[in-house]
């Protein structure tokens, strides 16, 4: 099955199953097909890189993730005007450029890694025993009250697992802020520039950094393993 059937997946779940699948279909699709697609991707920044420059219309998981299985507006990088438009006279917001810029580089990393923390917040909802809000509204509690004191507190542990593993990815994404970063660095970009100079004391000096966000993403690992295995009560 080639990566274009993988990707029809979604789609023809919502024709049998007679609804429109959920983030969690694309986005499994996504995580199927991203190995056995690295060797044919013609994007050279790779896959971080071309899904959002893709047109509406490719059959790309990714996008497909995002738009529940449907073609969406998922070029919208590709459309400069569009997104400036969007921007300024939607949002009314000043004209931003995001071309090699932090805030573009915000907004990709946004776009990229957002299914990470919305998949687990979505599972954690999914889990929750719903008697336990229909006895507080039967208490008296409001709606606001619910999502507060009980919702809130209860799906932390999702919310949580999936904030560590967004920065998790984000942390040590290279190819984004490689090429779309302009003039910054984060570090797995810093360590690149060092091992890259052909310098024998910033081979030193790459080492270590790459020691410290080593120990860095074990520690964040190790946080989100326990917060994985604490049930929910």
């Amino acid at each position: 099955m080639d990566t274009g059937q993988l990707c029809r997946v979604p789609e023809q779940a919502r024709h049998t199953a007679g609804h429109r699948p959920d983030l969690r279909t694309g986005y499994f699709v996504h995580a199927v097909v991203h190995g056995s697609q690295r060797a044919a991707d013609p994007y050279p920044a790779g896959e971080a890189v071309g899904p959002p420059l893709l047109p509406a219309d490719h059959p790309h998981p990714h996008h497909r993730a995002w738009s529940g299985g449907r073609p969406g507006p998922v070029g919208f990088l590709r459309q400069p005007r569009l997104a400036q438009s969007f921007y300024h006279q939607i949002l009314h917001l000043p004209k931003l450029n995001i071309n090699y810029t932090v805030p573009g580089l915000i907004l990709f990393y946004l776009w990229h890694y957002f299914p990470y923390t919305a998949l687990t917040t979505l599972a954690t909802l999914e889990g929750l025993d719903r008697s336990i809000e229909e006895a507080a509204s039967v208490t008296g509690a409001n709606g606001w009250q619910v999502l507060r004191h009980i919702v809130l507190p209860l799906i932390a542990p999702g919310i949580l697992a999936g904030s560590v593993l967004t920065f998790m990815a984000a942390f040590g994404s290279f190819s984004i802020p490689l090429v779309t970063g302009g003039n910054y660095r984060p570090l797995s970009v810093a360590i690149y520039t060092q091992i890259e100079s052909f310098t024998p004391a910033r081979w030193s000096m790459g080492s270590a950094m790459s020691v410290v966000m080593a120990i860095l993403q074990v520690t964040f690992l190790s946080i989100y393993m326990r917060v994985l295995r604490r049930p929910i009560t």
